[in-house]
């Protein structure tokens, strides 16, 4: 997937955004990418952009889109959600990381 050029800080500062509201350190998030913490610390000032190889992969453990992540802005539209999807997403972003990886499990052992 190609992704549109961005700011290296907005993309750097909304990826520190989701660590700080989700309690993750850079020791963690790096875990979670198989990379070095200082790889996510040489992220803000990479000319090369190496970091949008792994938006998915922090979209996805933050429960949000890469547009988020590159834009600012969710692309998933709540006027087309159902009351109960929309209580569904409100209840899972309110969820631990550690809450959310059990309860994915638990809908795709459904």
């Amino acid at each position: 997937m190609r992704y549109p050029e961005k700011s290296n800080d907005e993309v750097y500062n909304r990826i520190i955004l989701l660590m700080q509201e989700n309690g993750i350190t850079q020791a963690e998030l790096a875990d979670h990418l198989g990379v070095q913490r200082a790889t996510l610390a040489s992220w803000r000032n990479n000319k090369k952009r190496s970091y949008l190889k792994y938006i998915d992969s922090i979209a996805e453990y933050f429960g949000v889109t890469y547009d988020f992540i590159l834009h600012g802005s969710q692309a998933l539209d709540h006027n087309h959600l159902t009351p109960d999807e929309k209580t569904i997403i409100s209840k899972y972003r309110s969820l631990s990381m550690e809450e959310r990886s059990l309860l994915l499990k638990i809908i795709n052992a459904i």
